[in-house]
């Protein structure tokens, strides 16, 4: 890991919009029955205020327009929006060596899912408990049904000061369903052929309001089934050159080659069009991947309001959410690392001499499959109301993600101890791409786990209301203070620990923190229709320490027709506990050893090679500073026109080094302790 370098993105952005519609960042109402002119609350500012249009470019995606969408999961309607699209990843497409399996997150700005916030009904929730590409943390979007959501407010712009840690590129909150009276049933089903694949969905909404009370529960169920990579045509192959693209099949062969006296030499069946010129052979490991995998979820939302007295109303949400999943890749591939060997009194052993295997791939144990659940649980509870003409809440938050990882001896999960005794004993045969017997397959494959889990618990207490005069107009304001632990363990099995399955990013974390906050907002009225947002926050860390964030932002609207906006904020991200806990772990990178090429003539076409890596856990936190300019022209009441100009620059990125530069400061170095060389063998074809 280490302490990026500066990253500036600048865009020009247009959005059309409906203003008949219900306003972007509408969040909910003052219960307050003495008040004249209706306050609300803004997603962006603490404020309660009396008009709609905040100074910070933001976008709302409502009920009916998800519904006039057609979208059935919530990552699929993200990444069709400009402003979160690219980024946005989900396990659609994902292998077994993507550490986020069954997840899915979005991106703002295409600045990645870490510096993106996303918020439940204005509150954070707890984290995946497995990082994407391990080390990226995110909130796991596949927890949040559709079905339950009323509104998406999408801020584009850095809100640190507002919201704390990873709103370096701006926030989605998603606003659930709630004073909902009566019962609504949804169901639905989709599908193609050739390939085929189906989505099923059901959901139902139930709600009953009295005069004191209100009661709102979503039940949602979501299914796919899958679709692999087999069926995808020439997109499910590695090999693209037939295409005009690049051959990316994998040096880890069925069959592979073998050092024979320490010269490499490949398998004598290697078809001719697998061998390369250094003593490969190439294996297509595409078709065994899954574009969809199969999925399921189901989930339970509650949100309820008990007003206790006039000025004093109890609420309560809980949501739990199961989802099931899947990933996987071709069979285990293995290397030199593996430091497999076959007697020379082995039955087919075609030397007829002790040797090494190479890489070589077991195909006969079948592809790997792993099992993802994952189950969400999220509850708040607080009291909110009015004092003095102040409107408080205060509330207590409890969260936890929970995700294991499986796969059973029928998965395609070789261990390589045991694949060694069954070479020794003569019964597995590694040579010329053979199907070994199920009884031999049975003896060297075995069951595996993988346990994540990540816990938040939250305390927070905020007031908005009046603070002072000023002229013939009021300063408004907003105060607050927040306190939050958080923990992740990410659980490899002890098989991967001890090195005895191959192909697979082994990823091991454990970490905790605890945070406190404290935040001030005004809204200053300069003129008619000139408003000042002002607001700071500063945020102490159990593990790196303080940090201060302000944000100066205007409103102008010159006329009823148009308004300009603009605003300036520093940001801040925390580094992810993934990071800063992340123990001994590695991954497979496809490039050229051009170093060993040119000493050796040796492998000089592009071939996986293991890196590995770990945490930092002395890392500070990222800075930003971001600014944006916006003009709003809506010349009828259902039509709008927005403009904006934006900047983010971010400071001190945190980033998995990048392995094209250790390689070339260290790779052609013998005796580097960090780019580690064998001794050179010879090839043998």
């Amino acid at each position: 890991m280490k302490q990026g370098v500066k990253r500036t993105a600048m865009a020009v952005s247009l959005a059309i919009f409906g203003v008949s519609t219900m306003p972007a960042a509408m969040a909910q109402q003052t219960q307050g029955a003495d008040s004249e002119v209706e306050r609300i609350a803004v997603t962006g500012s603490r404020i309660k205020r009396t008009d709609m249009e905040g100074p910070s470019p933001i976008q709302s995606i409502d009920a009916s327009m998800i519904d006039g969408m057609g979208y059935e999961n919530l990552q699929q309607l993200l990444e069709r929006m400009p402003s979160t699209g690219a980024g946005t990843f989900s396990t659609r497409g994902n292998s077994q060596d993507s550490t986020a399996n069954g997840a899915a997150a979005v991106s703002l700005r295409g600045m990645g899912p870490d510096a993106t916030l996303v918020l439940i009904n204005g509150r954070r929730v707890a984290i995946s408990a497995f990082a994407e590409s391990i080390t990226n943390s995110f909130v796991d979007i596949n927890s949040i049904p559709v079905s339950a959501i009323e509104r998406i407010d999408i801020l584009k712009d850095g809100a640190s000061a507002i919201y704390g840690s990873d709103a370096v590129a701006g926030v989605v909150n998603v606003i659930l369903k709630k004073d909902f009276e009566g019962l609504e049933l949804n169901l639905g089903y989709g599908g193609t052929t050739g390939p085929s694949y189906d989505e099923t969905t059901a959901s139902m909404v139930w709600g009953a309001q009295s005069d004191k009370s209100s009661s709102t529960v979503i039940l949602d169920y979501f299914n796919n089934s899958r679709l692999s990579a087999d069926e995808m045509g020439q997109y499910g192959t590695a090999n693209q050159s037939a295409y005009g693209g690049m051959d990316f099949r994998s040096s880890r062969g069925y069959p592979g080659y073998f050092y024979v006296d320490g010269v490499k030499t490949i398998d004598p069946d290697c078809p001719a069009d697998s061998a390369t010129e250094s003593g490969s052979c190439l294996f297509d490991y595409g078709p065994y991947g899954l574009t969809i995998p199969k999925a399921e979820r189901v989930g339970l939302i509650g949100q309820f309001d008990y007003q206790i007295n006039a000025d004093v109303t109890a609420f309560m949400e809980v949501a739990v959410q199961h989802n099931t999943s899947e990933a996987g890749g071709a069979a285990t591939p293995l290397d030199e690392d593996a430091g497999l060997t076959v007697p020379g009194s082995h039955p087919d052993n075609p030397f007829g001499q002790d040797i090494e295997i190479g890489r070589y791939r077991p195909v006969d144990a079948g592809a790997r499959r792993w099992d993802i659940s994952t189950d969400t649980l999220r509850m708040v509870a607080g009291l909110r109301g009015v004092f003095m003409d102040y409107d408080w809440e205060a509330s207590v938050q409890k969260g936890r993600s929970k995700s294991e990882q499986s796969g059973n001896q029928s998965q395609g999960w070789v261990r390589v101890d045991w694949l060694q005794d069954q070479i020794n004993l003569g019964n597995y045969n590694p040579f010329g791409g053979v199907t070994n017997p199920d009884s031999v397959i049975n003896d060297i494959t075995t069951s595996l786990v993988r346990r994540g889990e990540s816990r938040m618990t939250s305390v927070d207490a905020h007031i908005t209301g009046e603070a002072f005069d000023f002229g013939d107009d009021v300063v408004m304001m907003a105060a607050g203070v927040e306190y939050r632990e958080e923990e992740v363990s990410d659980i490899p099995d002890i098989q991967f620990q001890r090195g005895l399955i191959f192909g697979t990013e082994s990823v091991s974390a454990q970490a905790e923190r605890d945070q406190y906050a404290a935040y001030l907002e005004l809204s200053i009225p300069l003129a008619e229709q000139l408003e000042l947002q002002l607001a700071g926050r500063y945020d102490h860390y159990s593990d790196f320490g303080s940090t201060t964030n302000p944000k100066v932002a205007l409103r102008w609207a010159p006329t009823d027709e148009v308004t300009v906006r603009g605003s300036w904020a520093q940001g801040f991200r925390a580094p992810s506990l993934a990071q800063v806990g992340l123990g001994p772990s590695e991954k497979s990178v496809f490039f050229v050893d051009q170093y060993r090429c040119a000493a050796t003539g040796l492998d000089c076409e592009s071939l996986d090679y293991n890196i590995q890596f770990s945490g930092n856990p002395g890392l500070e936190a990222e800075e930003s500073e971001s600014w944006n300019v916006g003009v709003i022209w809506a010349p009828v009441e259902a039509l709008g026109l927005s403009i904006d100009v934006w900047s983010i620059t971010q400071d001190n990125k945190i980033d998995e080094q990048q392995f094209g530069l250790v390689y070339d400061a260290e790779c052609n170095n013998q005796n580097s302790e960090i780019c580690v060389r064998l001794a050179p063998k010879l090839a043998n074809r």
